[in-house]
């Protein structure tokens, strides 16, 4: 499954949840710097962000910018084979905001619970 369809899974989703759903879009940070996303979905107060992996230093770059950002609940979807390449350095350590998945059912599953948890 390439990027493009999760995120047009990831899209129908959100959508289907009542968000706003905006792809590629870029949210300033703390900093000043403007950050990409593959995702901005919004519902009321409530903003989610979305990016996806496809090597492992793809993680890494969304921990910084994500450290970045104020008002804004950050998700990554990775992979299971990518994340095992970083996993051990993690440590547990920001876990919560990065989905792992194996197939696209799954990562739509855990997209669904992601946002029960957030929203």
């Amino acid at each position: 499954m390439t990027t493009s369809e999760l995120v047009a899974r990831a899209e129908s989703v959100l959508r289907s949840r009542g968000f706003a759903v905006n792809r590629n879009a870029r949210v300033r940070g703390l900093s000043g710097f403007l950050h990409g996303f593959a995702l901005l979905a919004e519902k009321g107060a409530f903003s989610l962000l979305l990016d996806f992996a496809d090597k492992p230093s793809d993680i890494l770059a969304f921990l910084a910018k994500s450290m970045d950002l104020r008002g804004y609940s950050a998700f990554i979807a990775v992979r299971e084979d990518v994340f095992a390449e970083l996993a051990p350095a993690l440590g547990g350590h920001a876990r919560g905001n990065i989905i792992v998945y194996k197939d696209a059912e799954e990562f739509e599953r855990k997209l669904e619970q992601a946002l029960g948890r957030s929203a």
